[in-house]
């Protein structure tokens, strides 16, 4: 299995990097808060949950059985995002015999961003994918901070519609015409 060794209860990975967000460039600091899928650590879940602006939930996509828990990490980290602040990561870890397993994921998250991934083989794309998650964790920060601003004041708020990925990349195209 490579280089890769389990996290043990959390590590925290901080770092700043400039990402596009709608159509400008925008510098912003990043905290990464790696936690153990190990079930004696899940105690300590929800705090670090708490208050978090996105989840990137990183599984073996060799092992059926990581792909089966899916289900419970993505319940217990993006319950206080939207699907477009969840990112959903298939590391093909070691050798493979067939299809990576796919996460089974809860209803509401169906439409959560998903990417395949050989961090041993090329990570090019998995950068792409991964500063475009950021973009949208940036933008959700945003719309929640104007929001948030409007309600101070007394506006009335308009009503979020449920995001996702494919709503996001529709509105895009809508707006380039």
């Amino acid at each position: 299995q490579g280089n890769t060794k389990p996290t043990i209860a959390l590590r925290i990975l901080e770092f700043s990097t400039t990402i596009d967000v709608d159509g400008m460039q925008s510098n912003i600091s990043v905290q990464l808060w790696d936690t153990s899928g190990d079930e004696k650590y899940s105690a300590a879940w929800p705090a670090i949950a708490k208050n978090a602006d996105g989840a990137i939930i990183v599984y073996n996509a060799n092992d059926k059985n990581q792909g089966k828990l899916i289900e419970n990490y993505v319940k217990k980290f993006c319950q206080d995002v939207s699907p477009i602040q969840c990112l959903v990561v298939a590391n093909r870890i070691g050798e493979s015999e067939g299809k990576p397993t796919r996460p089974k994921l809860p209803k509401s998250y169906e439409n959560v961003q998903k990417a395949i991934v050989d961090i041993q083989e090329s990570t090019d794309s998995f950068f792409d994918q991964f500063n475009t998650f950021l973009g949208r964790v940036q933008q959700a920060r945003i719309k929640s901070i104007e929001e948030k601003e409007r309600a101070l004041i007394g506006e009335e708020v308009p009503k979020r519609k449920e995001n996702t990925p494919e709503n996001d990349e529709n509105e895009g195209d809508a707006n380039d015409e």
